[in-house]
């Protein structure tokens, strides 16, 4: 009997060699991680294989024996491939990055010398997105004891934010279990021949607070039914994915028990203190609903789109809300979205957020002055805004000085280095 194998990125390393012997049928495109220093997003795109992923992708034929590599693509095509995939370096969020660099005691990380130099405007937006939450200072070290903290946690900076601070919320226990659910790719199960009983039973969890809370009452549900896979059938959940985000939750809890922050739920079972610590990691994450019936960042009104396998897709859409991340195919969608209330965004993040106007704003940076793109209204009145004058710090950002700018190559980014920084005092 034939065996073919229809390869994508997991193709790689999903399959053990002794199986995939015959022949590999290679669609020439890829799902690959990017990250837009442009509008602060960071997407799963659709894009097309690079030759040496071709190159890998045949290999996987023949690996025992004798075999066959289709591609779908003509051999025109395949020359007008890109010759490498392009380096992750310069593809990601650079937050997780810059942050291990600082606590590893590299504070200049310009002149760090990366083997893929990223854009300058990717290592804009990560010590923008750091100062935010707290991790940095005004004199661009790592802030204590926050910082440090963050930098312990195997996770997004974002993630680690709502960990810290579920604390002060008093909703560490379910804070922690969100945080778990969110590593997993998919916690629903829809097969083909079930498609509306597995819609159905989805809806059995679902609140309209958004799916943070819908993850977090399925895994309260597997936990009361003793992790039982016969449940999880039952009711088309990943049995295998639940029971890694229990090892997951434990590993989370046992750092934060390090950092002495108290493990608890939350009380009469409120939503509010819920929502409210997942702004406080995920602001700089936030959508507002537009008028034309699509959604717009509040910093750069990007226009976004509930993702179908939300639970608030077939719901009425709510004004406001928060999002882990973003899948971009024909339109970009939001994915793992939270309702909540716009005050939050000023309460949570006064430094970020500017209150009382049509136009909002952007970090209060010492050092960046990020243009007015946005608007957050909290009021019908439309007040003319002016941006403020950003604090500066008394000494020079030791990362960003004159003789840094020609560590950022140009070729990646056209703004000029020279108007991110500030005068020698």
């Amino acid at each position: 009997m034939a065996l073919y194998m229809v390869s994508d990125s997991s193709a790689y390393v999903g399959l053990p060699p002794e199986i995939v012997d015959v022949s590999v049928i290679d669609c020439g495109f890829v799902k690959m991680r990017a990250y837009n220093p442009n509008n602060g997003l960071e997407s799963l795109v659709v894009t097309p294989v690079s030759q040496a992923s071709a190159m890998q992708r045949s290999g996987r034929a023949g690996r025992v024996r004798s075999g066959k590599s289709f591609r779908l693509y003509t051999e025109k095509d395949f020359g007008k491939l890109p010759v490498t995939t392009v380096p992750e370096m310069q593809r990601s969020n650079l937050a997780t990055v810059v942050l291990q660099l600082k606590s590893m005691g590299i504070d200049n990380v310009l002149r760090f010398n990366f083997l893929s130099p990223p854009p300058a405007k990717s290592m804009i937006r990560a010590l923008d997105l750091l100062y935010a939450l707290g991790a940095l200072d005004d004199n661009g070290s790592l802030a204590r004891p926050l910082g440090l903290r963050m930098a312990e946690f195997p996770l997004h900076p974002m993630f680690a934010k709502m960990l810290l601070t579920s604390g002060e919320f008093g909703c560490s226990e379910e804070i922690v279990t969100i945080a778990a659910m969110l590593q997993l790719d998919n916690i629903f199960v829809r097969p083909p021949n079930k498609k509306r009983d597995s819609e159905r039973a989805r809806l059995a969890f679902s609140v309209y607070e958004g799916d943070h809370l819908t993850m977090l009452n399925v895994y309260k549900a597997f936990i009361s039914h003793k992790k039982s896979a016969r449940f999880c059938h039952n009711h088309f959940l990943n049995y295998r994915a639940l029971c890694r985000a229990v090892d997951i939750r434990e590993q989370l809890i046992r750092t934060l028990r390090r950092f002495k922050v108290k493990i608890k739920p939350v009380e009469d079972d409120e939503c509010e203190p819920i929502q409210k610590c997942i702004v406080s990691g995920f602001f700089a994450n936030a959508a507002r609903l537009h008028p034309s019936g699509t959604y717009r960042t509040i910093r750069d009104d990007h226009p976004l789109e509930i993702h179908p396998t939300s639970v608030l897709y077939a719901e009425k859409l709510p004004q406001w809300v928060v999002f882990h991340e973003v899948i971009q195919t024909k339109k970009d969608y939001m994915r793992d979205i939270t309702v909540i209330e716009p005050e939050w965004l000023y309460e949570l993040a006064p430094h970020y957020y500017e209150f009382g106007t049509v136009s909002i704003l952007r970090v209060i940076h010492p050092l960046i002055a990020v243009p007015v793109t946005s608007a957050l209204s909290f009021s019908n009145r439309q007040e003319s805004w002016q941006p403020k004058e950003p604090r500066r710090p008394d000494t020079m950002l030791k990362m960003f000085n004159q003789t840094d700018a020609s560590r950022i190559p140009a070729a990646y980014d056209s703004t000029p280095i020279d108007c991110l920084l500030v005068p020698q005092q």
